[in-house]
Formats: structure tokens, C-alpha cells, sequence
């Protein structure tokens, strides 16, 4: 895995972002490699972005920070929620900001960011506003 870590020296000086204890930006980006690759990097056989071999380029931004980590590579076939940074928390009070590829139910329960989504809300057992 390769991965590169840039951090601002000041923080981003917009009184939006600092609402939250950290904003966060996550995104992937699939390219499809030659067929020969496919031993060191398995694609997901078809379809956009897929292939015999693909890699799958992982990058998470805070917004708050100026901070980029990644891009962490892997097999492009990886869904985004077996992302690298899956297993890495956010601060309580955190904007967390990635598209539907990457949401756990169970992780966001855990981090109860489902229930305060808005109290007021009709939600179903799980949670989920409806």
C-alpha cells in the first residue's frame, strides 16, 4: 500500500467548516490497468472502471485541516466500504462527507451519527429517515 500524508500549516479559515470538530471529504477513483496486471492488481472483471485488472485509488481530505491522506491504493475490485481508512475513527462531532458506496449502517450506529441526524425526523428501526 502507498500512501502520502499533507497537512496545511494553519487551519482552513472559514467559520462554516469549524462548526465541526473535523470535516471530512472521503473519495475513490477505479483505472483500469492492462489485462497483464491483473496477478498483482485484480479488477472486477467488467463494467466501468473494471477489467481483468484495475487499481483503486483512496484519498481522504479534512477540509478543516487542509490535511490529504492517501492516495492508498488497492485492488480496483475493493468496495468502498473495505476502503483503508474504514477502520480509522472521526472525532466526535465530525462532518463525515463520502458518496453512498461507502455507508455502513452498522459503523454509523456505532457512532450514533444516524439518530442525530435530525430528532425530530420519522426514522425506521434502523434509524434511517424515511
Amino acid at each position: 500500500m502507498v500512501a502520502v500524508l499533507v497537512c496545511a500549516e494553519q487551519p482552513v479559515p472559514l467559520e462554516l467548516l469549524h462548526r465541526f470538530k473535523s470535516v471530512v471529504l472521503e473519495e475513490s477513483s477505479s483505472i483500469t490497468l492492462p489485462k497483464e496486471l491483473a496477478d498483482c492488481w485484480a479488477g472486477s472483471g467488467g463494467g466501468s472502471g473494471g477489467g481483468e485488472a484495475a487499481v483503486k485509488l483512496h484519498v481522504r481530505w479534512n477540509l478543516t485541516r487542509g490535511q490529504i491522506s492517501g492516495p492508498c491504493l488497492t485492488d480496483g475490485r475493493v468496495s468502498d466500504q473495505c476502503s483503508p481508512f474504514h477502520e480509522a475513527s472521526l472525532p466526535t462531532g465530525s462532518l463525515y462527507i463520502a458518496d453512498l458506496g461507502y455507508f455502513d449502517i452498522e459503523a454509523a450506529m456505532r457512532a450514533s451519527a444516524i439518530r442525530e441526524l435530525h430528532p425530530h425526523a420519522s426514522t425506521n428501526e434502523h434509524g434511517l429517515l424515511h
